[in-house]
């Protein structure tokens, strides 16, 4: 679950980074970086999950990494939609 929730967050962020907007808002090094911290978790939970490694660090570990990815998107979408507010892209919503 945990490396599921991770790899969402890289993978959106990684498909956002294809977008200019990025760059005009001054964030594309601090998503990169994201992108990449992301990745290496990733990788960190798979080796964890294939080493059967389940003692009360690693899961306190785990569940702490599943808030934070839900905390990481919810802070993109916060971004995106106060960027398209400001651009009037929808107009009416405050």
């Amino acid at each position: 679950m945990a490396e599921s929730a991770v790899s969402q967050v890289a993978t959106r962020l990684a498909g956002l980074l294809s977008q200019e907007f990025w760059l005009l808002y001054g964030v594309r090094d601090e998503v990169e970086w994201m992108e990449r911290e992301l990745r290496w978790i990733k990788c960190f939970l798979k080796d964890t999950d294939a080493k059967g490694k389940r003692d009360e660090r690693v899961k306190n570990w785990v569940n702490d990494v599943i808030q934070v990815a839900y905390q990481a998107e919810d802070a993109i979408d916060t971004f995106l939609l106060k960027v398209a507010q400001s651009q009037g892209w929808l107009s009416g919503i405050k």
